[in-house]
C-alpha cells in the first residue's frame, strides 16, 4: 500500500476506525540528542496509553461472524 486510496481499499469497511493525530510545533521538539530521546519515548508511551484506552471491546465470534452477511443470522436461526 503505498497512497491513500490503496490504504481505503483495503480497509475493513465492517468495523469502526478510532484514529487520532497530534501535530508537535518544531520549537516544542528538544535540541540535544539524549533530550529528543527522552522526549520520544514519553510521546510513545502518551500514544501507547491512547491505544489502550480506545482498544475495541473483543466481540463473542458467533456476533461477529454472523453480522454482515446478508440473510446469515435469519438461515441459522432454523438450525
Amino acid at each position: 500500500m503505498v497512497t491513500v486510496s490503496d490504504v481505503w481499499r483495503e480497509l475493513p469497511m465492517d468495523k469502526q476506525l478510532v484514529m487520532r493525530f497530534w501535530s508537535v510545533p518544531p520549537e516544542e521538539i528538544p535540541p540535544g540528542e539524549q533530550e529528543r530521546t527522552a522526549w520520544l519515548y514519553d510521546w510513545w508511551a502518551r500514544i501507547d496509553a491512547w491505544i489502550e484506552e480506545n482498544r475495541p471491546v473483543p466481540r463473542p465470534l458467533s456476533t461477529f461472524a454472523l453480522r454482515g452477511i446478508p440473510g446469515q443470522r435469519a438461515r441459522n436461526q432454523g438450525r
